[in-house]
């Protein structure tokens, strides 16, 4: 399980940077439904496993952002209420990321390897970034339009 948590977060980092151009909820929605459904696995795995979790003390305050949130929808009192579900959807996108990252993580061997595949995918990102920056026809990719036409675009 710690394997394919590495695994699919680090597809999910390469998915969510090589769409973050294009202006529409599923971009971010990526992230979010998969780090979600990514915790539940976890939390489903050490159900019927029977398995120990890591948690830590920082997933209160975490929580506690998702709660309120609810909280106000609970009880008719958020100023926007699409908004706030973005929010809630937002926040629990990052309380899954931070619990599956403390399960996953604490073995050092795939920590190490993540880390170096992160720094790697940073450098074939920066040396795209470049080669676009020096053949600019002002499009992401060589292929989609952007408004910053004019611009002198790094990156995706």
């Amino acid at each position: 399980m710690i394997v394919t948590s590495a695994v699919i977060l680090f597809v999910t980092i390469v998915a969510t940077v090589a769409v973050m151009f294009y202006p529409a909820k599923w971009v971010t929605s990526i992230r979010e439904v998969s780090l979600c459904l990514l915790a539940a696995s976890w939390l489903l795995s050490c159900v019927i496993r029977r398995q120990r979790i890591r948690v830590d003390i920082a997933l209160i305050p975490l929580c506690g952002i998702i709660l309120w949130a609810v909280l106000q929808m609970v009880f008719g009192i958020t100023v926007y209420p699409w908004r706030t579900w973005i929010s809630i959807l937002y926040w629990t996108a990052n309380a899954a990321a931070f619990f599956v990252g403390l399960n996953t993580f604490g073995d050092k061997r795939v920590r190490g390897i993540f880390f170096r595949c992160l720094i790697w995918f940073g450098f074939a990102v920066s040396i795209l970034a470049t080669v676009q920056s020096l053949t600019p026809n002002g499009k992401i990719y060589w292929v989609f339009p952007t408004e910053y036409s004019g611009w002198n675009l790094m990156g995706p």
